[in-house]
C-alpha cells in the first residue's frame, strides 16, 4: 500500500505553513504566507489534498476535517483519509476573484480580461526563480514553498491552486482563475462546448467558488498577441521569465512575438537570431505544431524548421499556402460554457475591442484541415 503522511502541521504567527511530509522518507514541506493570518483548518486539508493527486492508496492529513469534507476529499484522491474529526465550515459565497498568476504571457493575457482580480502568486524558488522577476512587478500576493524541491508538484496539476484555496476566506474569494489557453483541447472544443466546471479543483468543492479561465478559447498565439497589446514594454522581461536564452522554449515564444510584430509592422526589441537545440520532432506535440503552423505562414519555413528535430515535413510545407491560420488570433466561443453571463459580456467585450473576434464560419472549416494536416491525414 502506498501512502504519504501530513504531520506535525504548525501555522505559526510568522506567516509559515511546516509540517512534515512521509512517504519513502520524511521532509519538511514550507509554505509561507504573503503575510500573517490563520487560514482555517479545513483551507489547509484541501490545500494538502492537491498535493496527492489519486496517486497513494491512503492519504493522512492530521487536522479536523468535518465528514461532508472528508468525504468530498476521499472521493478526490481516490483513498483512504485518515484525520481527526471535526466539525464541517459553511461558507457564504465570496465576492472577489483570484488570478493564479505566473507572470508568463498566458497568465498576464489573462490578467487583461480579469482586471480587478486579485493576482495570487507562488514562487517556487530554485530554478523558477526567474518567474519572480517577472510576476512581482505587478504586486500579486505571493505564496513561497519548496513543493516542488519535495517533488510535490508531480501528482496533480491543482497544485497551482494552493494560493487561492488558502486566500479564500482572507479575500472574500468567489472565483478563480488558471492563465489556461485553447492548446491541445482544440480538438475536443472542435466537437462540442466544453463546461469550465470540468477544470476545476475538485477538492474545493463546497468553499462556494466558481472556476472562470478567461482564455480558455484563445491559443497560444493569441495570449502572446494579447501581452503584445497591453503590456508591450514588459514583453522582453516576460520572455525571460518564461525561458532563458538559448532554451528551446525561448526561441519559439520569440518567433512568435517576432510573426505578430511583422503582421502589425511593428518591431520589438528582443534578442533574436538565438540558437537553441531542437527538443521534439514535428508531430510529437499537438499544441506546439499547432502554433509553430502561424509562424510559418509568417516568417517562413526555414526559420521554423531549425527548431524541429528533422525539419517540417513537405506535406505541412505543401498545404501551408492555402491556409490562412486567422483563427488563431480569434477566440473559440465554444470555450466557456458554464461561464456567468456577465463575466463573459465583459470578456467578449474586452477581446473585441483587442482585436480578437470569435470564429467565423470560415474558421470551423479551415480549423478541420488543420487538424487533418496534424494528424498526418493530409
Amino acid at each position: 500500500m502506498t501512502g504519504i503522511y501530513f504531520t506535525d502541521i504548525d501555522v505559526s504567527a510568522d506567516g509559515w505553513i511546516r509540517c512534515n511530509v512521509t512517504r519513502e522518507t520524511t521532509e519538511e514541506l514550507r509554505i509561507q504566507l504573503p503575510y500573517s493570518f490563520l487560514p482555517a483548518p479545513d483551507l489547509i486539508a484541501i490545500a494538502f489534498s492537491t498535493l496527492c493527486g489519486n496517486k497513494f492508496d491512503q492519504v493522512e492529513i492530521d487536522l479536523p476535517i468535518g465528514p461532508r469534507l472528508s468525504e468530498t476529499l476521499q472521493n478526490v484522491l481516490d483513498a483512504k483519509l485518515i484525520h481527526r474529526a471535526g466539525a464541517d465550515v459553511r461558507r457564504r459565497p465570496g465576492n472577489q476573484s483570484a488570478l493564479n498568476f505566473s507572470g508568463g504571457f498566458d497568465s498576464l493575457a489573462a490578467k487583461v480580461l480579469l482586471p480587478e482580480a486579485h493576482l495570487i502568486s507562488l514562487d517556487f524558488a530554485g530554478r523558477f526563480t526567474r518567474e519572480r522577476a517577472s510576476f512581482e512587478k505587478f504586486n500579486p500576493f505571493i505564496l513561497k514553498t519548496n513543493l516542488i524541491s519535495l517533488g510535490l508538484n508531480k501528482y496533480s496539476w491543482a497544485f497551482m491552486g494552493i494560493g487561492t484555496i488558502l486566500m479564500r476566506d482572507e479575500l472574500h474569494l468567489g472565483s478563480y482563475s488558471f492563465g489556461s489557453i485553447q492548446a491541445g483541447s482544440l480538438p475536443k472544443l472542435f466537437s462540442s462546448p466544453v463546461n469550465q466546471n470540468r477544470f476545476r479543483i475538485a477538492a474545493a468543492d463546497g468553499l462556494n467558488m466558481t472556476i472562470a479561465n478567461p482564455v480558455a478559447g484563445i491559443s497560444e498565439i493569441g495570449a502572446v498577441d494579447l501581452v503584445l497589446r497591453y503590456f508591450p514594454l514588459a514583453v522582453s522581461d516576460v520572455l525571460l521569465s518564461v525561458a532563458a536564452p538559448g532554451e528551446d522554449k525561448f526561441r519559439r515564444k520569440s518567433q512568435m512575438l517576432q510573426s505578430l510584430a511583422a503582421t502589425r509592422g511593428a518591431s520589438l526589441g528582443i534578442p533574436t537570431g538565438i540558437q537553441s537545440t531542437p527538443a521534439v520532432s514535428w508531430g510529437e506535440e499537438f499544441a506546439r505544431d499547432l502554433a509553430s503552423l502561424y509562424v510559418l505562414k509568417t516568417l517562413g519555413a526555414d526559420v521554423v524548421a531549425s527548431t524541429y528535430l528533422g525539419g517540417i515535413p513537405d506535406s505541412v510545407t505543401k498545404h501551408l499556402p492555402s491556409l490562412t491560420m486567422d483563427f488563431m488570433t480569434r477566440f473559440n466561443p465554444q470555450a466557456y460554457e458554464g461561464v456567468e453571463l456577465s463575466a463573459l459580456s465583459r470578456w467578449y467585450s474586452t477581446l473585441t475591442v483587442s482585436g480578437i473576434l470569435p470564429y467565423e464560419r470560415k474558421d470551423w472549416f479551415e480549423i478541420a484541415s488543420v487538424m487533418k494536416l496534424l494528424r498526418g491525414e493530409m
